[in-house]
């Protein structure tokens, strides 16, 4: 996974304006039937794996706020990830052939 480094500049979120109740509703209507692993899998773990790297290659006086601010900047890739596991896989489900 390449990082845009760019992204990781500090910025002061707002967390007034983000709509909790609809992501909340999404992500449960979404992963409610999977284990709490494979939920973590496939939504946080890549996002946070690639900001521990960067935290690691880097070494900033404040590890925490640059990890965090490198986790809101990357939220589009979590939406990417939630995306792709949201459709339906063939090889989960093979149909009969006809």
């Amino acid at each position: 996974m390449e990082v845009d480094d760019s992204k990781t500049e500090a910025t002061d979120p707002s967390p007034a304006d983000w709509d909790t109740a609809g992501i909340l509703a999404a992500n449960q209507a979404m992963f409610a039937d999977k284990p709490i692993r494979v939920y973590l899998e496939e939504t946080f773990l890549p996002v946070l794996r690639e900001g521990l790297k960067q935290v690691a290659a880097k070494r900033p006086a404040d590890p925490c706020a640059y990890l965090g601010h490198f986790l809101l900047q990357h939220q589009q890739v979590t939406k990417e990830i939630k995306l792709e596991t949201a459709e339906p896989s063939n090889l989960d489900n093979p149909q009969p052939s006809s």
